[in-house]
């Protein structure tokens, strides 16, 4: 049976229904703090970034406890990453890593050698959002061995030949 990949918009009510199906979610994904990393899939969260955090920790407790994949989204595509950006999403990815993150969803593929380096034990997804969608591109990305996954958008999958391709020649 195919999981399901599942965003999740902070409402922590929604958390009892990925306990109940479980059985069918592969993975749940959530935005970070705006102030640390905006993202395309934008939260407005009613609290501080530390409450927000706090949030996202107890959200990965849950989520490693009935055994479902967490995963940060570092996905924004205009973000500049300057040393004081690099240094708060560390701290941010510091905190959440002692508490069972599986991984991120990345759309600058130059961003994830980063992860790669400081996060070895993240699994780094390359969001849609890096429009990296044609063979060549990814079998560059692919030499690079740091993602474990690209996702491809809606008009790459109706490429099937294409698609039967990047799955024959790409891990």
């Amino acid at each position: 049976m195919k999981k399901l990949q599942v965003p999740y918009n902070l409402d922590k009510e929604l958390l009892p229904f990925y306990e109940d199906y479980k059985m069918g979610i592969k993975e749940v994904y959530f935005a970070a703090p705006s102030d640390i990393y905006p993202t395309a899939r934008r939260i407005d969260y009613e609290g501080s970034t530390e409450e927000h955090i706090s949030h996202l920790i107890k959200v990965c407790d849950f989520l490693y406890n009935i055994h479902i994949e967490s995963y940060v989204l570092l996905n924004g595509s205009t973000v500049l990453l300057t040393d004081e950006v690099i240094n708060n999403i560390k701290k941010m990815l510091d905190r959440l890593n002692d508490h069972h993150l599986t991984g991120v969803i990345i759309s600058n593929p130059i961003f994830g050698d980063w992860i790669k380096n400081n996060y070895s034990n993240f699994k780094i997804k390359l969001s849609v959002l890096s429009n990296i969608n044609r063979l060549e591109s990814i079998k560059q990305l692919d030499t690079l061995d740091i993602f474990d996954e690209i996702c491809l958008s809606n008009s790459a999958i109706n490429r099937i030949e294409e698609v039967k391709e990047i799955k024959k020649e790409c891990k």
